[in-house]
Order: C-alpha cells, then structure tokens, then sequence
C-alpha cells in the first residue's frame, strides 16, 4: 500500500497549480530628488521650462531667470543608474553691472548603486560631480571641477506612494569673479532632503520636497528650497507635469515656476 501511496502523492504535487506570487509594485517612471532613492529600470528624459526670481543679497544678483532645464538617466543594470543634468538659462539683473547674461549653466552627472533584496524599501549610494561648463564670469558656473557622495532610503507606500531622504557631503572650491571684491573660499557643504510622491488619482501624481545644504563658501547662506508639483499620465511613455518651488533663503531662488514633460522608454 505504501508504495502506492508516495507516487500517488507526488504525481498530485506536481500537477497542482504553483501558489500565486504577490504583486509586484508598479515601476516608478520619474525621479523626485535630485538623489533618487530608487533606481528607475528604464531610461528617461525629464525637460522643463522654468521661470525663477532670484535674491541673492550677498552678491547683489536680484533679478529673474528664464532656463531651459534638462534631466537624462539610464540604468546599467536595474541596480546601477547613471544621470545627467544641465540647463540653458537666460538672466535678467537688477544690478545693471552685471548685464543680462545668458548660456549654459554647469552640468551635473551622477552615479547610483541601489542595494538589492529590501523588498519594499530601497537603499542606495551614489557619487556626483559637477562640471563647470557655465561661464562664471556671468555667474553662470563656478569654472571648478567639484563633487560630493551621497546615501539615500526611501519606502514604498500605498497607492504606488513613495516617501524618501537622502544625506550627502559636497566639496567645494574657491569661487573669483571679476565684479567680486575678494574671492569666495569653498568649504565642504552638507547636503539633506525629504521628499514623497503620492497617487492622487488615476493616472495624476503628486509629488513635493524639501531640499537643505549648508553654505558652500565661507560666510556665505544656506540653501532651503520647498518644491510641489503635479504629473498627469499621456500614455505609458509620456507624462506632463508642473511645479512650483519657493527659496527659503537668499541663496536659493526666490520663486520658481515650470512645465513640462516626461518620456521614459
């Protein structure tokens, strides 16, 4: 009887159907900080047109900005991405000394290493640098090579919600321009942010963030810059989206407004 009784059982199990695994959650199609805690799966390109009002007291570059500002990054392998970002800007000074320059600004480029195997959280580290491809004359660029690490986590949330913070470390040179009574002498500035994005709907996202770095030059402000905006799906390649962002200190931006659009392959 036994030894009808074991092939009886295993012929059972093998035709009994595999139990259901859990749904995975659906891929992220954009990054939100600029130190994305998760690594997109895909490639993609973030384009928007971007008002601001600057007000930087200590250099006395009251003015606005019009830029053109662009994001691209792929990924290697679903834990390794790489990016690249940069802007065009055209500037408006009050101070009429220092004219109404335009051109590119620096461009940064990152590199990310998400951890595997967090299941719904996500862990990564990374490195960047800034090229000086901004004429800092113009005080579009700073005209140094510079860069800082970074660490990020973050945890998925319902409704496809993702809530992150990263922590990093910038280093920095000095900074001399000819309208500038002496040169501005770098330090190393910390960098620290806080951001989510939401479903608010079928196919709208939401999405906000609070950026901080510590002054890059000896004497001068923080940086603290609030940011919320809002992504409508096109289709499964192509998102819309509009922000809004608000300096909390002269060294940030005023006022920024924007538009634009997202494609990921």
């Amino acid at each position: 009887m036994r030894n009808r009784t074991l092939p009886a059982v295993l012929a059972l199990l093998a035709l009994a159907p595999l139990p259901a695994r859990a749904a995975e959650p659906a891929p992220r199609q954009t990054e939100t900080l600029p130190f994305d805690a998760e690594t997109i799966d895909r490639s993609w390109v973030d384009l928007s047109m971007n008002y601001r009002k600057l007000d930087d007291s200590d250099l006395s570059r009251k003015g606005s900005e019009l830029a053109l500002d662009g994001r691209v990054a792929w990924s290697l392998t679903p834990s390794v991405e790489l990016g690249i970002a940069g802007s065009y800007a055209s500037r408006d000074y009050d101070n009429r000394e220092l004219g109404s320059p335009s051109g590119l600004g620096d461009t940064l480029g990152w590199a990310k290493y998400r951890f595997p195997g967090a299941g719904s959280a996500a862990f990564s580290v990374g490195a960047f640098a800034s090229v000086p491809t901004g004429d800092k004359e113009d005080f579009l660029g700073t005209g140094n090579l510079e860069g800082g690490v970074f660490f990020a986590g973050g945890v998925r949330t319902r409704g496809n919600g993702f809530v992150q913070a990263h922590v990093g470390v910038r280093w920095n040179d000095d900074f001399d321009n000819r309208l500038l009574p002496a040169p501005l002498h770098g330090k190393k500035s910390i960098l620290a942010g806080f951001g989510g994005t939401f479903e608010a709907a079928s196919g709208i996202e939401v999405f906000s963030s609070l950026l901080l770095e510590t002054s890059r030059y000896e004497g001068g402000d923080d940086r603290v810059r609030l940011t919320g905006g809002a992504r409508w799906t096109l289709s499964t390649s192509w998102r819309v989206q509009v922000l809004a962002s608000a300096g909390l200190t002269d060294a940030a931006p005023r006022l920024a407004l924007g538009t634009g659009v997202v494609w990921t392959r």
